[in-house]
């Protein structure tokens, strides 16, 4: 979080959002890992998420 400079509210829902588009799979009480699918079947939903954070 120091190294971005975000608070760990921004971090929880950057998890969040990657877990709902499928990036992330988060286990409870063990933690979350990047799914096994292509990095080119979500392009279109990583582009949308970098667009959104701009805004914020």
């Amino acid at each position: 979080m120091e190294l971005f400079s975000v608070g760990k509210s921004t971090v929880r829902e950057a998890v969040r959002s990657l877990s709902y588009i499928g990036m992330l799979v988060p286990i409870r009480g063990v933690g979350s890992y990047v799914s096994s699918l292509p990095a080119a079947s979500c392009i279109g939903e990583c582009l949308t998420l970098a667009a959104d954070f701009g805004r914020a």
